[in-house]
């Protein structure tokens, strides 16, 4: 089932980088120092998230933005603190905002921690 969130006004970050299956780890290390060292700290920063893929020849960094323009503006002040990457990855960046949501129609499994279900007095089946 498809869902349209305008409510929802987090702009996404897309930053994928190319790089040889060797220099992966390395690429994952640089990149997790630097999110959690420079990133994090930016303006209108909410979130992100890393990715490596199984082939080993990428690394997308998914970067959330409380607005587009924050996200245009830190794409640029990111350039310089990815430059050492870009010694041994390439990099492709854009800023997406959300269009639509998409969700499996066979996972609606509501799951409660034994305690919860302590307090609810109800027997979960």
């Amino acid at each position: 089932m498809a869902s349209l969130f305008p409510a929802n006004q987090l702009f996404t970050q897309i930053n994928v980088f190319r790089v040889t299956p060797d220099n992966q780890k390395r690429l994952v290390e640089f990149l997790t120092r630097t999110t959690e060292d420079e990133v994090r700290a930016m303006p209108g920063f909410v979130s992100a998230s890393l990715h490596q893929s199984l082939d080993g020849q990428s690394v997308t960094l998914l970067a959330k933005w409380q607005s587009a323009l924050a996200g245009w503006e830190e794409s640029n002040a990111l350039l310089p603190c990815f430059n050492p990457a870009l010694e041994f990855a390439s990099l492709e960046s854009a800023v997406h905002k959300p269009v639509g949501y998409f969700e499996s129609q066979e996972l609606h499994v509501l799951v409660l921690s034994e305690p919860l279900r302590r307090l609810s007095g109800r027997r979960l089946n």
